[in-house]
């Protein structure tokens, strides 16, 4: 059961939502704002955010939705990892997908067609994307597995949540001779973009991609340290804005290499 602090923070974020573009109280949700996105790899927390308690979330967004009297709604998904809980058949993220809308059928707070007309299923492949044959080492793990895997589920639209890789990872299932660079990076996030842009899914539709534009944990020593295609400025330097209290700074960011 979501706490009583929770249930109220989560009707104020709705409420946040449905506004104008003055900020004005609105039946209809901001124009910045085009999806609900309740917690992200739920099945990588360890059991602290459960699919019950995404159900239970999703209900919450809906009860204030009608209190509201919304005359717009918008989508909801919950992305899940992409290779950790596959199926017996080796197919990535089928089991909690599946778990995900099990949970939003039980709850009998929610619609019976929920799945269909709200819910996106999302996956977020941090994996490479087309190959040619021969072309992926034995056992890499590439976006063309899950096509397959996502007839287990006909008539969903689908959203590659997170998309690309960083330096570290960038010559994952490429052959040698592979050097991880910033330009292997570029291969690498080209390539998957090229394959998500392209599939037909059956009865539904892939609906895009995310990118990392800028997500650089600088603190982290891994791949996640580089996974935006922008880059902190070496050596650091700072742009200075006004604001009516003063001024603050913000990082200069560089472009890495494009394709």
């Amino acid at each position: 059961m979501i706490p009583q602090g929770q249930r109220t923070n989560i009707i104020k974020i709705v409420n946040e939502v449905y506004v104008d573009a003055n900020g004005n109280p609105s039946k209809t949700p901001h124009p910045a704002v085009v999806m609900w996105l309740i917690a992200n790899e739920y099945d990588n927390s360890g059991g602290y955010v459960t699919a019950a308690g995404i159900a239970q979330v999703a209900a919450i967004i809906l009860q204030q939705e009608k209190a509201i009297g919304a005359t717009r709604v918008l989508p909801i998904s919950s992305p899940v990892t992409y290779g950790i809980n596959g199926d017996t058949e080796g197919r990535p993220a089928v089991v909690k997908i599946q778990e995900l809308i099990n949970a939003f059928k039980a709850n009998p707070s929610l619609p019976a067609d929920f799945v269909s007309t709200r819910f996106i299923a999302a996956t977020n492949p941090q994996n490479r994307g087309d190959t040619l044959p021969g072309s992926c080492p034995p056992a890499c793990s590439t976006i063309a597995q899950f096509l397959p895997a996502f007839a287990a589920f006909p008539g969903l639209n689908l959203l590659f949540a997170e998309l690309g890789t960083g330096v570290i990872n960038s010559c994952a299932g490429y052959s040698p001779p592979c050097t991880p660079s910033e330009r292997q990076q570029a291969i690498f996030d080209a390539e998957a973009l090229k394959y998500s842009e392209r599939q037909s899914l059956p009865g539904g539709a892939l609906l895009g991609s995310c990118l990392f534009k800028f997500l650089n944990e600088i603190w982290k020593p891994c791949n996640e340290a580089t996974f935006g295609v922008y880059k902190y400025s070496t050596p650091l330097n700072y742009k200075t804005y006004p604001t009516p209290g003063g001024t603050y700074r913000v990082d200069t960011l560089v472009k890495k290499p494009r394709l």
